[in-house]
């Protein structure tokens, strides 16, 4: 199974992520997160993760995957490969995301 998750980079996010990668029967964490690519968004993601002490096995890392989004953007800036792994994998989303203004 392949989850959506917004707000990965939130506390709840955060358990949420701890639950999922423990469910043998999930394979993947799409993880949304507001960055300027993928490196920045999985270091945000590994800093929530870590500053909560969750801690995991490289085979649970693999299962996450933080991409990059922009709510400014057409298709929220993803690209269309992405957009259509969404379409067609994705068994469930999960949005805990809160609207932040940023001034």
């Amino acid at each position: 199974m392949f989850k959506f998750l917004t707000g990965a980079t939130g506390a709840l996010g955060a358990n949420i992520i701890d639950v999922l990668r423990k469910d043998p029967s999930v394979s993947e964490i799409i993880c949304p997160v507001r960055a300027k690519d993928e490196q920045e968004a999985r270091a945000r993601v590994e800093a929530s993760l870590t500053a909560r002490g969750v801690s995991m096995s490289d085979a649970e890392h693999r299962k996450i995957k933080s991409m990059p989004f922009n709510l400014g953007k057409a298709d929220l800036g993803l690209s269309k490969d992405v957009l259509g792994q969404i379409r067609n994998q994705v068994t469930s989303f999960i949005h805990v995301s809160i609207f932040k203004y940023h001034c």
